[in-house]
């Protein structure tokens, strides 16, 4: 019979490091090393038991909800999924705590609090209404305790460390009987490797300072230490940065000691999934190879990624038919059996499909998750839906590369696995080292402490889980034997302040430091810097004058426009937005035209822009074209759903729970314009010919184009291009008062030298060709004002809308003209100091185009008197 030799560790770094000392020094046949879920699949096979059938989560889910009176149900009702797990979590805790073969029927504790006692006595009657089903992990414990010896194909001996790992009652029981059946204990070289891998190293002469942090970090003491160069507090900017400091202080360290290695250098990573990139990156630039650094790829759920009304897939647009199931549900599904037979028609459409499979499939079980979702609904439950549908991303682990010359990483939830000579710890911030411990949603910390007495020690609290947590913290840091750099970010990711961690406190009390904030050394500061050991600084150099900015209009020899050209040589088209900004600064065009804009990051805002995309997408879906006005209370109920829709599409981290009040007020200015514009168009009796129509045509001899918002036709014929503006109507009608408005004027210029290149109406080219007239129309939708060129088009009567008779665009295409001629021959006008002024104040122009580089606003002509 075969005999296995299993090596138990507490997680994948111990073993790995036990694994490697294994083959080293007493390599063999049937011997493993790893962790416990591995030891609990290796007796698995070795007792040929299969997995049992994983319905706990469903059995939960459906115990839960029947119910009734159980303190979770009000909590059910609103976040399901949130709360099954909190039951999961916790029911598991207490199934845990029982010894083998006892139930939680015979569970009273009457030390409990009346609240407490209350929730034990609901979990009691939550695990009798899953039929004392257990959880897989501890099912497969059972299975094996009561597992025949005689039928395994052969023995486990199981050696390890008592509390390391630290085992449950039905775990230490597992391991007993394993034990038994292999009739003795193994080798006793095993033994040997596995208490010499879970002993703290010692360390000859270590420096007072860090043997002082190492012994009684959260201990009393009655006599602090004086600290020293051994322990080290330093405060950045960023996470990035840390990377970056300690990649410096390693190439100063190995320079400046020629005995120090790489593998005497240690890493501590916070569990932080920003720091592993930022450090593999800094490190890599720096020439400094890792060992053991988290290797974590983002993987997207291409299946629920829905983009710009098609289903696309890495850039592949599929099936086909995905296009009319969107235009379906844009347009309105009216019941839920609707719903179910266009989700029944698109699942059937997938099948055989060619494309990414795991994309394919993912999209495949969403919908059977939807048809689910759908089962019994008298109404469509939009809310649930879209939740089900939006789209997450999840992480790849790979193995980690550790080689043997390499820099030591560390993670702050795993053992270390190498001494080292000087140890960099990241991320010293709140809420790490240790980890904050959440309190318990269900139990209070006192019924936690009688569930514990309850169960003789076996109950885990919150408390026991932070002690175990700062024991190994400490435990890390007593694998260096020179010194601890602990790294401190002032800010994180988007900019937000960042206090250090709570076990600052505990080592400025050793230290005698009555405020911990001064032992940190402000690195942005010269006396910071000047307090830090090893700090690697650049040379001083000295200060260089830039030179005199001059500012003159350029003169480049060159046809401007034809920096874009098609295939063909012929001119790329110009369009209406880019034609506004080389009217307002020529060099802003320039840089656009010649891809010289920067790309600059910012941290996700909800601005005047994506407010207009937003609400440009829920009226193209809501107000399609070939369909009847909808209703008001249609307009009502669709607006949240369409306006979520695109959020999930367009801003999806507008679905975060801090963004609400944001959403709530989009969704209600959204809903206003959208009544009044409903209101509008059935006054007029006008037909939606086309939305984001495509249109082409010249102005002079040079190409156009542009997608208009929307073509609106007029029961006499007449013809209305209008554009949307996420915005109040004061400046519009200033622009056009003045003459400066260009962009609507040239969509109509387009239809007359050219037309309509694309439609999603097929009527609408023709449509085009026979209107007698085109005007322009713009809606202003923050205060639903309609203003247009015409004369005597629309009912006087009408409020907030006003035909402003006679030229609006004269000046604008004037100055449009002129600045291509310009162009054309290679001239560059800049801006002056005053033009932001002097456009807002004679053309109702904000110069918005100025942001796009900050180049614009640095060469900009004085002045005349300035330049006197």
């Amino acid at each position: 019979m075969k005999r296995t030799t299993f090596l138990l560790c507490p997680d994948r770094t111990s073993a790995r490091y036990l694994r490697r000392r294994v083959a080293e020094r007493r390599p063999a046949a049937g011997v493993l090393v790893g962790t416990w879920p591995e030891l609990l699949q290796q007796a698995q096979d070795t007792y040929l038991l299969s997995e049992p059938a994983d319905s706990w989560s469903a059995r939960l889910g459906e115990a839960a909800a029947g119910i009734d009176g159980a303190f979770w149900q009000p909590s059910l009702a609103l976040a399901p999924s949130e709360t099954l797990g909190i039951l999961d979590r916790v029911l598991q805790q207490l199934l845990a705590a029982l010894a083998p073969g006892q139930t939680l029927d015979a569970v009273r504790c009457p030390a409990l609090s009346p609240r407490g006692e209350r929730y034990l006595a609901d979990l009691v009657r939550l695990q009798d209404a899953v039929g004392h089903q257990l959880p897989p992990q501890l099912a497969v414990l059972e299975q094996l305790l009561s597992s025949d010896a005689s039928r395994a194909l052969g023995t486990v001996a199981v050696a390890l460390i008592p509390g390391w790992p630290e085992l449950n009652p039905r775990q230490q029981a597992l391991v007993a009987k394993l034990n038994r059946d292999a009739g003795s204990a193994p080798d006793d070289a095993f033994q040997a490797l596995l208490d010499e891998t879970s002993r703290t190293p010692c360390f000859d002469d270590p420096p007072a300072g860090l043997a002082f942090l190492q012994r009684n970090l959260f201990t009393a003491v009655e006599q602090d230490c004086p600290p020293d160069p051994s322990v080290q507090f330093l405060a950045v900017r960023d996470y990035l940065q840390e990377a970056e400091v300690i990649a410096g202080m390693v190439q100063k360290a190995l320079a400046e000691d020629d005995s120090l290695g790489l593998d005497q250098i240690g890493l501590l990573l916070p569990d932080d999934a920003r720091y592993a990139p930022a450090v593999r990156e800094v490190f890599a630039l720096a020439g400094l190879p890792l060992a053991g650094l988290p290797e974590s790829a983002e993987v997207r759920d291409l299946g629920r990624e829905v983009m710009d009304g098609n289903f696309r897939l890495e850039k592949m647009e599929w099936p086909p038919e995905g296009k009319s199931f969107l235009a379906a549900l844009v347009k309105g599904v009216a019941s839920p059996p609707e719903l179910l037979q266009l989700l029944e028609e698109l699942d059937q459409s997938l099948a055989g499909r060619e494309g990414p499979a795991v994309a394919v499939q993912q999209a495949r079980e969403l919908l059977a998750e939807l048809q689910s979702g759908m089962a019994g609904q008298s109404v469509i439950p939009w809310d649930s839906l879209l939740a089900l549908a939006a789209p997450s991303v999840s992480h790849d682990h790979g193995e980690e590369e550790v080689p043997l010359q390499g820099i030591a990483v560390f993670q702050e939830s795993l053992e270390p696995w190498r001494a080292v000579r000087r140890l960099y710890v990241l991320g010293f911030n709140a809420g790490h080292y240790p980890q904050e411990e959440s309190s318990s949603p269900v139990f209070s910390d006192t019924d936690q402490d009688q569930l514990k007495q309850l169960f003789a020690g076996r109950f885990e609290t919150a408390a026991d889980r932070a002690n175990k947590r700062r024991r190994l913290f400490k435990r890390q840091l007593a694998f260096a034997a020179e010194e601890v750099c602990f790294f401190i970010s002032r800010r994180d990711a988007f900019g937000k302040r960042m206090g250090p961690s709570t076990s600052l406190t505990f080592m400025a009390q050793l230290f005698g430091s009555a405020e911990p904030e001064s032992l940190i050394c402000e690195l942005d500061s010269e006396s910071g810097r000047n307090k830090v050991s090893g700090l690697a600084l650049a040379a001083p150099a000295t200060p260089v004058v830039p030179r005199c900015l001059q500012a003159e209009d350029l003169d480049l020899g060159c046809d401007l426009v034809a920096l874009q050209t098609r295939d063909d040589g012929s001119l790329y088209p110009l369009s209406p937005s880019r034609l506004e900004i080389l009217m307002v600064s020529p060099l802003a065009w320039l840089m656009g035209r010649a891809g010289l804009e920067p790309r600059e990051w910012a941290p996700e805002t909800l601005d005047v822009a994506s407010r207009g995309t937003l609400a440009h997408a829920v009226f193209e879906w809501l107000f399609p074209v070939g369909s009847k006005l909808p209703a008001e209370e249609t307009i009502r109920s669709r607006v949240p759903v369409l306006l979520r829709q695109a959020i999930s599409t367009i801003k999806p981290f507008l679905l975060g729970a801090e963004w609400q009040v944001e959403r709530n007020h989009l969704e209600q200015e959204v809903l206003v314009a959208a009544l009044r514009w409903r209101s509008l168009l059935e006054t007029l009796g006008a037909r939606i010919l086309g939305t984001e129509v495509w249109l082409e045509g010249r102005l002079d001899d040079l190409p156009l184009h542009g997608a208009a918002d929307l073509l609106l036709s007029l029961p006499d014929g007449r013809l209305y291009v209008v554009d949307y503006k996420k915005s109040k109507s004061k400046k519009r009608k200033e622009r056009m008062t003045a003459a400066y408005d260009s962009q609507a004027s040239l969509y109509r210029l387009m239809l007359e030298t050219g037309g309509v290149s694309s439609a999603k109406s097929p009527d609408a080219g023709e449509a085009v060709r026979q209107a007698k007239e085109v005007g322009v129309m713009y809606y202003l939708l923050n205060d639903q004002v309609v203003l247009a060129d015409t004369d005597g088009w629309l009912d006087d009567a009408l409020d907030e809308v006003e035909e402003m008779a006679g030229d609006i665009s004269g000046e604008a295409l004037k100055l449009i003209r002129q600045r291509l001629v310009e162009v054309r021959q290679g001239r560059v006008r800049l801006n002056r100091v005053d033009d932001e002024e002097r456009f807002d104040k004679e053309a109702g122009i904000k110069l918005y185009a100025l942001d796009n580089s900050p180049l614009l606003r640095l060469f900009m002509h004085p002045l005349p008197e300035e330049e006197s």
